[in-house]
């Protein structure tokens, strides 16, 4: 199974498609390895862990330390971009907050670079009005989600991984104030803070099992 985001995976053996490059082929979800590899090279003191990654669309990945990764009967839990389904735009949860939606939202404002993310969090950082207005917009989408992870996990950290942890404080001063809009009263939620290895930590993962 894979979700529409990147098409024409539904189906693809990788074992087989990779056998020719190694003995043995291990096969991950790509946020599954992304948590690996950030929990291979960092230590956390939280139980449990949820992370979830901005890209071309939003994935999930949980952890807890006595059962480890939670993968679900069918190996589709964590799926959080298909939250949030709402008819009147026909969007989900990765269509509005993913770094992909944001680069959308950009080159619907007409903001100069196009979708040059970097250069947004830039202008914003100079107190551009557009791009504070985009970044806004987006992030409360993106806190949205974030505290439905909350409800639905009671994590003790939420990670946010993929290439735009890389804005590391900026990108949490957009979002962390916004979550309790979306929790009920005295709610409360775990800390969320980038991964620490960044765009990077799929990678790690990936190899954390071979060693």
């Amino acid at each position: 199974y894979a979700g529409p985001t990147i098409p024409n995976f539904i189906g693809t053996n990788f074992h087989k498609l990779l056998s020719p490059l190694n003995a043995e082929v291990k096969v991950f979800n790509d946020v599954n390895a992304a948590l690996l590899g950030e929990l291979t090279l960092h230590d956390y003191e939280a139980d449990n862990i949820f992370c979830l990654t901005l890209g071309t669309g939003i994935g999930g990945a949980f952890y807890n330390k006595v059962g480890h990764l939670y993968n679900g009967e069918r190996n589709r839990a964590n799926e959080i971009g298909y939250l949030l389904y709402k008819v009147q735009d026909r969007l989900t949860f990765e269509q509005r907050a993913s770094t992909n939606a944001l680069k959308f939202l950009m080159k619907t404002h007409a903001l100069p670079y196009s979708d040059n993310v970097p250069k947004l969090f830039e202008l914003a950082e100079q107190q551009d009005a557009l791009a504070i207005s985009i970044l806004d917009r987006w992030s409360t989408h993106v806190a949205e989600g974030i505290a439905q992870i909350q409800i639905i996990y009671d994590p003790g950290l939420i990670l946010i991984g993929g290439g735009i942890s890389s804005q590391g404080t900026q990108l949490l001063n957009y979002i962390t104030p916004k979550i309790e809009e979306f929790l009920p009263s005295n709610y409360g939620h775990a800390p969320v803070q980038t991964t620490q290895t960044q765009n990077y930590a799929s990678l790690y993962g990936a190899i954390s099992r071979f060693l």
